[in-house]
């Protein structure tokens, strides 16, 4: 999350080198309440191997293919 948490990102990285091989903007959060010792995208985005899921702090879900295109958006469940 950049932009003081608002703006939610997913990157994708070479497992090599590290290297970033993509980074798409997937939305902007409502900034609300997170626990010192996090940010607003602590959770660790997992795969299925065809897409990739992240969550962020406001309840919003993503997913994405592995090229780094949106698949879908679900933000109906806010959660903090």
């Amino acid at each position: 999350a950049t932009e003081g948490g608002a703006a939610c990102h997913v990157l994708c990285l070479d497992q090599a080198t590290g290297k970033i091989l993509w980074d798409k903007e997937v939305f902007q959060q409502e900034l609300k309440r997170k626990e010192n010792k996090n940010s607003f995208a602590t959770p660790t985005p997992c795969t299925d191997g065809r897409r990739i899921y992240a969550s962020f702090a406001d309840g919003s879900f993503v997913a994405l293919n592995l090229d780094g295109e949106i698949a879908w958006v679900n933000r109906d469940y806010p959660f903090y």
